[in-house]
């Protein structure tokens, strides 16, 4: 799997890990915490609202994550591994 991109990377820290964005990382962190166990008004395990509150946990957990990737000493090493293949083919 190719490491996101320290382009993406930043963006990601920039738009989310800037003092601004702490509400807006705050309610989605509402949104997306919990069970993702669903129930719809008869009380039956509802697998559409299911999906929907996995997706929006992952998204979070994605989002979360992309604002520390830079921390991470295994994506530094592919990332210069990334960067020293581009330099070698250009």
């Amino acid at each position: 799997m190719k490491a996101p991109s320290r382009e993406l990377v930043r963006a990601y820290q920039l738009t989310f890990g800037a003092e601004g964005a702490k509400p807006v990382l705050e309610d989605l962190r509402k949104l997306a915490s919990g069970s993702t166990v669903r129930r719809d008004a008869h009380g039956r395990i509802d697998p559409y609202a299911m999906a929907v509150a996995e997706g929006a946990r992952i998204l979070m957990n994605y989002i979360e994550a992309m604002t520390r990737m830079d921390e991470s000493e295994a994506w530094r090493r592919l990332d210069l591994m990334q960067q020293m293949k581009g330099e070698n083919d250009g």
